[in-house]
């Protein structure tokens, strides 16, 4: 989450400062770029499944609320590309962390020979 904070704070002032885009094509690029809020949909309560509802739930608060701050800092002192790079290496530590989350969609365990297909009874 604190890379999805990032990148709502600065993605269109990067695009549109920094990469010389149009405030049109800015607005074009991060609408295609929900596709991070679909991730935090999906990875989010993979993580509370390891580490409980309530940690995760502070964590997501505290690091969408306070990431911008952040990012604001590193952006006054050292330029908006910073917070940016910040955001991209939230996610690949996200994704690192993801890994060590175990598989349970019932499809994969069977396919990988974990677990059998349950048999269907027929109801009277």
């Amino acid at each position: 989450m604190p890379g999805l904070g990032l990148n709502i704070a600065f993605n269109s002032l990067f695009l549109v400062n920094v990469r010389g885009y149009s405030l049109n094509d800015a607005g074009s690029i991060l609408a295609l770029g929900s596709a991070v809020g679909l991730t935090g949909v999906i990875f989010i309560p993979l993580i509370s499944d390891g580490i409980g509802r309530r940690p995760a739930a502070i964590a997501v608060a505290l690091g969408i609320t306070l990431s911008p701050v952040i990012g604001g800092v590193l952006a006054d002192h050292y330029g908006l590309v910073v917070p940016v790079a910040l955001a991209a290496v939230c996610l690949l530590l996200a994704a690192v962390a993801l890994l060590r989350v175990p598989e349970t969609a019932p499809r994969v365990l069977t396919r990988r020979g974990l677990v059998t297909q349950p048999t269907q009874v027929a109801q009277a």
